[in-house]
C-alpha cells in the first residue's frame, strides 16, 4: 500500500475480483457489520458472499452485491441458457422482488453521473443501453451471470436449484463486464487477487 491513502475497505481482510467499468470489485474474507454510529455515510457491511464495488471512503464509494442469490435469479430469467417452468420463474421472479439486490453508500448525484456514463463506454464488452434497461437491473444482471459461472460459492443452493434448468453449456458472456486482473498486474489487496491465473506460452516459447 506503499503510496495508496487507506480506504475503508482496507481495514478489512478482502480479495481483489476484478474490475466492473473502471472500478475494484471486491471480496470480503470476513462479515463485517453495518457500523452502529454510522460515522461516515461511506461505511458498510458486507459478508463474505457478496461482491463490493469501490472500497467506502478514501477510495471511490461502495455498492454492495447484498444479495447474490437473487442476482443469479435474474440472469437465469433473461438467460438464453435455461429452461425455466412457468412456476420456477415466478418463483425467481418473487425472490428477485423480495429486496434491494444493490445498495449503495455514500453516494452522491455526481458520482452516479460518472459510474453510469462509465458503464455506457464501448470499450465495456456488454456495455449498459438506458434506453433498453435501468441501470441496476444491468448490474443485477451482470452480477448474476458472473457469480453463476464465475463465482457460484456466493450463493450455491441458488446455483444448484438453477443447474437443473441449465439447457447447455455457455459459448459467450450474455452480460458480464467484470474484467479480471492478469498474471503479475499489481493489485492494491494485501490478500491478493480472488482468481489464480497463469500465461499459457505459445509453442516454442520459453
Amino acid at each position: 500500500m506503499d503510496g495508496q491513502a487507506m480506504s475503508y475497505i482496507d481495514s478489512f481482510d478482502h480479495v481483489l475480483v476484478g474490475y466492473l467499468a473502471g472500478l475494484p470489485v471486491y471480496r470480503p474474507l470476513v462479515d463485517i457489520a453495518y457500523p452502529e454510529d454510522g460515522i461516515r455515510d461511506e461505511d458498510f457491511g458486507c459478508s463474505t458472499n457478496q461482491l463490493v464495488v469501490g472500497g467506502g471512503s478514501g477510495e471511490h464509494p461502495g455498492l454492495v452485491l447484498e444479495r447474490p442469490d437473487a442476482a443469479m435469479a435474474a440472469f437465469a430469467l433473461e438467460s438464453g441458457l435455461f429452461d425455466l417452468p412457468a412456476d420456477e420463474g415466478a418463483a425467481l421472479g418473487d425472490i428477485i422482488a423480495a429486496a434491494p439486490v444493490l445498495q449503495r453508500y455514500g453516494w452522491r448525484p455526481d458520482h452516479e453521473q460518472a459510474f453510469a456514463q462509465r458503464c455506457r463506454s464501448a470499450g465495456l464488452y456488454n456495455p449498459h443501453q438506458p434506453e433498453s434497461e435501468s441501470l441496476d437491473h444491468w448490474l443485477t444482471l451482470g452480477f448474476g451471470e458472473f457469480a453463476y459461472l464465475a463465482m457460484p460459492v456466493l450463493a450455491l443452493q441458488m446455483r444448484a436449484r438453477l443447474q437443473q434448468y441449465q439447457t447447455g453449456k455457455p459459448d459467450i458472456a450474455e452480460f458480464n463486464n467484470i474484467l479480471l486482473p492478469p498474471p503479475g498486474l499489481p493489485g492494491y489487496s494485501p490478500a491478493g487477487a480472488a482468481f489464480e491465473s497463469v500465461l499459457r506460452s505459445l509453442p516454442g516459447e520459453a
